[in-house]
């Protein structure tokens, strides 16, 4: 199975702005449970890098197996590599497809490609939906 363009539309992408864009030596600490990840207020401000990467490198089985590590290790550790503007966007360097996966699964992506709020997938996106939904059983359902 090859990659899939199943997590391309989940986290949008955003231009950085130098000017935007400012050095600080703050640190932040954005420790949020699977379980309230969905409704934190961070997720407004989360954006691909426009430098980076598309996030279609994984195949729909590596999306599959990172699902099952999320269930399986309680202590997974999902380390995101960021920049933060000026205005508060955070613009992810390292991460995406991680990220991706886990917000798609959360929202119920993989459960029913019929979300209101999903991209709109294309019919081979659908089908990696069902794959992912027939391999990952009730773990599909967030």
């Amino acid at each position: 199975m090859g990659q899939t363009r199943l997590l391309t539309n989940i986290i949008q992408r955003k231009v950085m702005l130098p000017e935007e864009m400012s050095p600080s030596m703050q640190r932040d600490n954005f420790e949020v449970a699977l379980t309230d990840f969905e409704k934190h207020a961070i997720i407004k401000c989360l954006f691909k890098a426009d430098n980076q990467r598309s996030t279609e490198c994984w195949s729909v089985q590596e999306i599959a197996n990172f699902i099952e590590n999320c269930t399986e290790d309680q202590n997974i550790n999902l380390c995101i590599l960021y920049w933060k503007d000026i205005h508060g966007n955070i613009y992810i360097i390292d991460g995406a497809h991680r990220l991706s996966s886990i917000y798609a699964w959360i929202n119920r992506y993989f459960a029913d490609e019929q979300v209101p709020q999903a991209p709109n997938f294309n019919d081979q996106q659908k089908q990696d939906i069902r794959y992912l939904r027939n391999y990952l059983g009730d773990l599909a359902d967030f």
